[in-house]
């Protein structure tokens, strides 16, 4: 199917987020969580810099994003263009930004210039809070055995508070989250 029913980022984000895209949009839940999220990042440090870059994807856009990281990269590094994109975009229908809970947030300042988000200088404050609002770096960069996608340090996904929170404090992997209730522990 085209996916779940979702709210338009922009319309929705009280002017607490940028958008890369007037058309993104998320789970209504998992936008009413980072839209919180961001307004108490901006009160606890002062900065308001942060761009919804992705979020919901159609199987659609899934399959053009595949095909175009694979091919375009295929054609300057040869073969490395298909491992690229296996390790870097996930195979159509697989992708989190299909459910709607999954977000690429990049810091956007106000006057234009950006960082990459690993580099930000609050990103040691936006991960430690971050998960009391329901998110989780998905992919983490000493994680990629688990994964099986490469580090990520953009991609949050909402899981809900209590996992978020546990999933910080175990520094486990939503696999591996999910390995551990299947388990029974």
């Amino acid at each position: 199917g085209e996916g779940p029913e979702t709210a338009n980022v922009y319309d929705n984000c009280r002017g607490m987020l940028k958008v890369a895209s007037m058309a993104d949009s998320l789970d209504p839940v998992t936008l009413s969580r980072l839209v919180s999220f961001a307004s108490d990042f901006e009160e606890r440090t002062g900065d308001r810099c942060f761009m919804v870059n992705s979020a919901f994807r159609t199987y659609g856009d899934q399959v053009s994003i595949y095909r175009s990281y694979s091919e375009t990269l295929g054609e300057e590094y040869a073969s490395e263009g298909e491992e690229y994109a296996r390790l870097y975009v996930a195979n159509p229908g697989y992708s989190e930004h299909h459910t709607g809970m999954a977000a690429d947030l990049a810091v956007v300042f106000d006057d234009g210039s950006s960082v990459p988000i690993d580099q930000y200088q609050n990103y040691s404050i936006m991960r430690e809070m971050i998960p009391s609002y329901g998110f989780i770096l998905r992919y983490p960069e000493e994680k990629v055995a688990v994964t099986k996608i490469g580090n990520e340090p953009w991609h949050f996904r909402y899981v809900g508070v209590d996992a978020a929170k546990e999933i910080a404090e175990k520094k486990i992997t939503f696999e591996e989250y999910v390995g551990h209730l299947k388990a029974g522990k």
